[in-house]
């Protein structure tokens, strides 16, 4: 089985090992990767998310696990890329991948669907930020 595992970080390490280690024993990829992920998998050479879903296509990949938000909410979004090239994503598609990767939207989708949350304010640009904390807010906050 091949694994492409999406991200940089601690936990795509952590899903790197942890998946590398598997009874299976799958081949495992990574992009972008970081040195202690690329030490467990083999980099992908891609520059976007286009590239990375032709790599995975002409390579054959059985699965992408998407370990970072921000490539399922970047440009068309990973796990809608992976469906539309036919490639299984472990990850939410990009309308359901935004409740994490933007606090705004949660924000605005809890609001919407009355669903409990604690009080929040937008602004626009960090010089708006202290505006805000002086005219709205009921409590300290730190910006």
């Amino acid at each position: 089985m091949k694994i492409a595992v999406i991200g940089k970080g601690g936990r795509e390490h952590a899903l790197v090992k942890a998946l590398k280690e598997s009874p299976s024993a799958p081949e495992m990829y990574c992009f972008p990767g970081s040195d202690a992920i690329n030490r467990l998998a083999t980099p992908i050479p891609a520059r976007d998310l286009p590239s990375l879903i032709d790599w995975m296509v002409s390579n054959k990949m059985d699965l992408c696990v998407a370990g970072e938000e921000s490539y399922l909410v970047k440009d068309e979004g990973l796990a809608n890329a992976c469906s539309r090239a036919g490639i299984p994503c472990w990850g939410p598609v990009k309308e359901s991948a935004q409740l994490e990767a933007s606090k705004e939207f949660a924000k605005d989708f809890l609001l919407r669907h009355r669903i409990p949350t604690g009080q929040a304010r937008v602004a626009a640009t960090l010089g708006g930020s202290p505006a805000i904390h002086r005219k709205q807010l009921s409590y300290r906050a730190e910006i």
